[in-house]
């Protein structure tokens, strides 16, 4: 019984999880976090999603 469910489920979020990140993909954009020296950090925001974590991208600041 809880592999029929896990697998109904995965099929589901399947079918779902595509849609959502096509949609949203076009309204991302990268949000400055903070400069450490000369090296600039930022993260990218979603309006579907929370912000992921703030990451080093190279010397900016």
């Amino acid at each position: 019984m809880t592999r029929m469910v896990t697998a109904l489920a995965d099929r589901i979020v399947g079918m779902v999880v595509p849609r959502v990140e096509a949609q949203a993909g076009d309204t991302c954009y990268e949000k400055f976090c903070y400069c450490r020296g000369l090296s600039l950090y930022t993260q990218w925001c979603c309006p579907a999603y929370p912000c992921k974590a703030c990451r080093y991208v190279g010397e900016g600041c």
